[in-house]
């Protein structure tokens, strides 16, 4: 987590007031833009420098499980390896939960959008692990088994700090991270194969039509086939873009 200079600042400011103008939070974002200004201000001041304001801004964080992520004052969030809905459905169906809590208040000025908390359960023995993003901490949960159906993060727990090893259960999960990310590539080849199959019966579709075309039943008939035989052809070769574009993705 980088520290913002007087431009950035002033920058964030102002993006952070016009992201949130006409919302409920209006006032206080214009508040701590006008602090962040002022402060901003402040230390040009004493340093003997003009005010100057960047052009862009970002705050970049390293979180556990989505890697890389990018927050802008325009309340967007760029995370390297998103935790979708579709993969918390695979870990919960492995027994796994998540509960994620962003900071969603302006008043955290250039933190805003940034994760404040990560916790991670177990159906079985409900909260497990906590993250606490500001420390760069993970803490081993206890649960006492009034959870309920919140496996992540429901009920009471007792909690200590982990101060070398991160708790099982995210090193659980990081596998099964692993293992979807394996599956979902292992769908996506045998899409782009499938793909290919129906090109080749495309193509060789395309051939019958230009052999039929060669010998018309019927007058006119050889138009009528080299125009289909064009369109197949067309319809092969987007099949075959189609699965180069899956595999290039993968």
């Amino acid at each position: 987590m980088k520290k913002l200079t007087t431009a950035q600042r002033r920058r964030w400011a102002h993006d952070m007031a016009f992201a949130w103008a006409g919302s409920d939070a209006e006032h206080k974002a214009e508040a701590h833009a006008a602090r962040m200004i002022a402060e901003a201000d402040l230390e040009d001041c004493q340093a003997g420098v003009q005010p100057q304001m960047a052009d862009t801004v970002s705050m970049e964080y390293y979180y556990p499980i989505l890697g890389r992520t990018v927050i802008r004052p325009d309340r967007s969030r760029k995370i390297e390896h998103p935790y979708d809905d579709a993969l918390a459905d695979y870990c919960e169906a492995q027994g796994i939960y998540t509960a994620w809590e962003w900071q969603t208040d302006p008043a955290a000025e250039e933190h805003c959008g940034a994760l404040a908390y990560l916790w991670i359960g177990s159906r079985a023995l409900g909260p497990e692990a906590q993250y606490t993003a500001d420390t760069e901490t993970w803490y081993a949960l206890t649960g006492k088994g009034d959870h309920g159906k919140r496996y992540a993060h429901g009920g009471t727990w007792t909690s200590r700090k982990c101060t070398k090893e991160t708790p099982n259960i995210v090193k659980k999960l990081e596998e099964l991270i692993v293992r979807y990310n394996k599956i979902k590539q292992a769908e996506a080849r045998l899409k782009a194969a499938n793909l290919r199959v129906l090109a080749t019966r495309q193509v060789e579709m395309a051939a019958a039509y230009h052999r039929q075309s060669s010998r018309p039943a019927y007058p006119g008939q050889e138009m009528i086939c080299a125009g289909k035989a064009q369109i197949v052809e067309a319809l092969s070769a987007q099949t075959m873009a189609r699965a180069d574009f899956i595999e290039a993705d993968l």
